[in-house]
């Protein structure tokens, strides 16, 4: 089993020298000070701030000796105090870039680099052993520009939904509607929110905003930092991911109080742990980051760990960018132990069961409403996709497209869609493009050129084209009466 180690930089006040600070590590605590200010502006930004902190020789030495003889991965924790002169000067350095004059650490896979705060202790220390994760993803966008429906559902696919797993999705919510999300909860729930916005820093204030239309209607406004976490104080929240550029900016030049950005006040409130971005990030990066982030969580890492598989798939995605040392994980460590143990126990326990589910599983045809992962039920898939589109095209479109998929023996090619539907090929194959989970099978080149028809029973077909023309003039077709219609077919097959 892979052992762990822990080390912390605790900066705890500043002199003419620099900003001093407590070397902790399982050895044994060493004092130490990061020169001030750093001198050598010939080198690698995160080389020079690594021969700063490294500057004492008992610290140099047991990076060097200890470390890598008794761990086989290391947490290097650097914790602020907000109290201290010129901490928006200590937080600006590009820690994400720390580098031992070989590579970065952020990219060893070994070593993980944690910003943290002393917050606020949280009320929820003493709560039950969970049985529930709910995911919760919100979205402060109304014209989609963040892209929030791809990296939703990339998310929901790493932690699919199941009887232990619930996901919620709020696309402009209310700030009421938010926090009775989590209010509504049972005490024995894990929540995970996921905010997705453009956010932004005013650096003369020192505030963190989102833009936000409440309830996506009226005039677009700031929704400030001090806001947010007023809705979601006391929702026991395990883990924050704040998705939008900037949302990791604590200090302004001269402004020294964390409770203004939205990172930072989450923190000193008590959230555990919260991933935000430490300036812009692009939106295929912020995508890529989340998905990396949620699938490692989901196959056990750690969130340490997670996070840092995050920044690799960025680099690895684009090694000419620098955007891998964006995403920061900050953890209060008031009140970290128990949630984040909870957490990794709860999606401990998912897999073990999940995997002996899937041993004991054997596949049943859509009668007996059993799937692999690419075959949802109906019910399944307009639950999952109705709230992409409106209402007329989700009718005209969707809903043929996913009853003929559902209920085929096996995925249908484009030409087995446009048969039954009499939709436009182009049309049904963009859809698949866009919804490649569910259609992994279906490409241009082969389904687009061979006349493939799979036969579907008399009694069905009856009910597709009568189930599509109910009341065509007051456009009344729902997912629920083609489920239903549905259903009573497949029981007389």
């Amino acid at each position: 089993m892979a052992k762990t180690g822990r080390i912390s930089f605790e900066f705890v006040s500043k002199d003419e020298v620099g900003f001093k600070f407590r070397f902790i590590s399982p050895t044994g605590d060493e004092n130490g000070v990061l020169r001030w200010p750093l001198i050598d502006d010939d080198l690698d930004p995160g080389v020079g701030l690594w021969q700063a902190l490294m500057s004492d020789p008992k610290i140099r030495d047991y990076w060097v000796t200890t470390f890598r003889e008794e761990w086989d991965s290391l947490e290097l924790h650097i914790v602020f105090n907000p109290n201290i002169e010129n901490i928006e000067d200590l937080y600006a350095l590009p820690w994400e870039y720390l580098n031992d004059e070989r590579e970065y650490l952020g990219l060893r896979g070994d070593t993980h680099i944690v910003r943290a705060f002393d917050g606020s202790k949280r009320s929820g220390e003493s709560s039950p052993e969970p049985t529930m994760l709910h995911l919760v993803v919100v979205a402060f966008d109304y014209t989609d520009k963040i892209g929030y429906m791809e990296e939703t559902r990339k998310i929901k696919n790493a932690i699919p939904e199941s009887p232990t797993v619930k996901h919620t999705v709020l696309k402009n919510p209310k700030l009421s509607e938010l926090r009775d999300t989590f209010k509504d909860c049972p005490c024995n729930t894990v929540n995970i929110l996921v905010v997705i916005a453009h956010a932004s820093f005013i650096q003369d204030r020192g505030q963190g905003i989102i833009r936000w239309k409440e309830g996506g209607e009226g005039k677009e406004k700031p929704l400030k930092a001090e806001t947010l976490s007023t809705a979601l104080n006391q929702c026991e929240i395990t883990l924050t991911v704040l998705n939008g550029c900037k949302s990791g900016q604590i200090f302004g030049p001269n402004i020294r109080d964390p409770y203004k950005s939205l990172a930072g006040n989450l923190c000193m409130k008590g959230f555990p742990a919260v991933i935000a971005m430490s300036r812009d990030i692009t939106d295929p990066a912020a995508i890529i980051f989340s998905e990396r982030l949620f699938n490692r969580l989901a196959n056990n890492d750690t969130l340490m760990q997670a996070c840092s598989e995050g920044r690799i798939a960025l680099r690895l995605e684009n090694q000419d960018s620098d955007e891998w040392a964006t995403p920061i994980l900050f953890l209060n460590r008031g009140s970290i132990e128990k949630p984040l143990a909870r957490l990794y126990g709860f999606i401990q326990s998912s897999r073990k069961g999940g995997e002996k589910k899937a041993q004991q599983a054997e596949f049943r045809c859509p009668q007996a409403l059993a799937t692999t992962p690419q075959r949802l039920t109906p019910l399944q898939m307009f639950e999952q996709i109705q709230d992409s589109y409106n209402p007329l095209d989700f009718q005209s479109t969707v809903v043929p497209i996913l009853v003929v998929f559902a209920v085929t023996s096996k995925p249908p090619s484009i030409d087995d869609m446009h048969c039954y539907t009499e939709l436009p090929k182009k049309k049904i194959f963009d859809f698949c493009l866009q919804w490649p989970e569910y259609f992994p099978n279906v490409s241009l080149g082969s389904d687009m050129e061979k006349n493939r028809y799979e036969p579907i029973n008399d009694a069905f077909k009856k009910c597709l084209s009568e189930t599509l023309v109910i009341d065509k003039e007051r456009n009344s077709v729902t997912s629920d009466t083609i489920v239903d219609i549905l259903w009573e077919e497949y029981a007389m097959l």
